[in-house]
């Protein structure tokens, strides 16, 4: 009796270099592949599940990777607030947030703001709470999508890098 795995050309090698080496030769093993399925005696379907199942499993943790980085950069990525171009990165969140802290102490509290193209804007209270109302949207929008893309990993809808780049390219809501 045998069973099929149905699975790439590039699969079966990833397996097959992963199984122990007495089952790597293909002319005393048993183990046959016919595009697109391996076709393995029962003797050695255990060790081969768990080499496909690891398979799948490093191809989920680098597609988390992928979309992790993703995330990232689209937080980093900038955006436009209240008419100010502002960065996203750490320190330009922190920045954001106490001048927030001082407007909501202070509601006449104006300053300058250089926005991310090196623009100079005046700012006033009200647009420094806009800015930061807009800011943390848009970082949870980021750890949303983050979320939904890592949950269709998990499930096996998103199998390919392109299918994060376009999760995390589309335009903001």
């Amino acid at each position: 009796m045998t069973y099929k795995f149905a699975l790439s050309a590039d699969d079966v090698s990833a397996v097959m270099g992963s199984l122990p080496a007495e089952l790597q030769d293909p002319n005393t093993n048993g183990i046959v592949y016919e595009d697109p399925d391996l076709i393995v005696p029962d003797k050695h379907i255990s060790v081969v599940q768990m080499a496909v199942s690891d398979l799948v499993n490093r191809r989920k943790q680098y597609l988390i990777g992928l979309a992790a980085n993703a995330r990232w950069k689209r937080e980093n990525a900038g955006i436009t607030s209240a008419g100010v171009p502002i960065n996203t990165d750490d320190r330009s969140k922190q920045l954001v947030t106490l001048n927030r802290q001082i407007a909501e102490a202070n509601p006449e509290y104006t300053t300058n703001w250089v926005g991310s193209d090196g623009e100079v804007y005046p700012v006033d209270a009200e647009k420094l709470k806009t800015m930061s109302n807009d800011l943390l949207t848009h970082v949870e929008e980021c750890f949303k999508i983050f979320a939904e893309v890592r949950e269709e990993i998990m499930s096996g809808d998103v199998t390919k890098p392109d299918q994060i780049v376009t999760a995390f390219t589309k335009p903001r809501q």
